[in-house]
């Protein structure tokens, strides 16, 4: 259905390639790859090195809470995806809309984290218990700090999205590799002193870092 649809669009242009201002290109397309590339790697580099150090039993213990706060993080990845072809559109046109924009979905955000955190915080053990059973309890105290994350990426969510709004993704990019450098020497500090609980923190140190930086380019 894929292949009927394009060559419908675009006939047989598809196997056509074009080198017409091809640098220009590739540096547009690497920046957003780099922050790709580094945004994956950032996101799972503390369970890669919580495998190496402690073992993959750690790794299920982490990756139990950090599997709830995944599938909590498709609300800003959806929101996200809605409003930043818009957004890309009102920063060229209506600059009083842009920022308009990135303030409601600041307070939507904001609104849908709180009570998302609050939950997460004080009722971890039971929500735990209810989805793996009572031998993953010491995935309690890990869920608590992953609910703080949540807030965080919750609220810097729309500042992010102004970053890459306002064509300044290569800012949003070095942020991105620096944030993933750190995290990678947190990692390597806080596991072996304090186990599973310090890649929760090095986590918690690195995601508040990454915030700062982007609401501080966009003030």
């Amino acid at each position: 259905l894929s292949v009927k649809k394009t060559f419908s669009l675009l006939g047989h242009n598809i196997f056509k390639v074009h080198f017409d201002n091809w640098r220009t290109t590739i540096k547009k397309v690497l920046v957003f790859g780099l922050h790709y590339l580094f945004g994956n790697l950032f996101f799972k580099i503390d369970t890669l090195i919580l495998g190496s150090l402690v073992g993959d039993s750690s790794v299920g213990l982490y990756q139990s809470a950090f599997k709830i706060m995944l599938l909590l993080l498709l609300f800003p990845e959806i929101l996200r995806s809605s409003v930043l072809p818009v957004a890309s559109r009102l920063f060229d046109r209506d600059q009083e809309n842009w920022e308009t924009i990135n303030k409601l979905t600041s307070k939507i955000l904001l609104l849908i984290a709180l009570p998302i955190t609050v939950t997460l915080f004080f009722f971890s053990e039971p929500i735990i218990t209810l989805v793996y059973g009572s031998k993953y309890i010491e995935a309690v105290p890990i869920l608590r700090v992953f609910s703080i994350i949540l807030l965080i990426r919750f609220y810097v969510e729309p500042y992010g999205l102004m970053i890459t709004t306002a064509h300044n993704q290569h800012i949003r990019m070095v942020i991105m590799i620096i944030a993933t450098i750190i995290a990678y020497f947190l990692n390597y500090y806080l596991i072996p002193l304090y186990g599973v609980i310090g890649a929760a923190y090095a986590s918690l140190a690195v995601n508040f870092l990454v915030g700062i930086s982007y609401i501080a380019v966009n003030l």
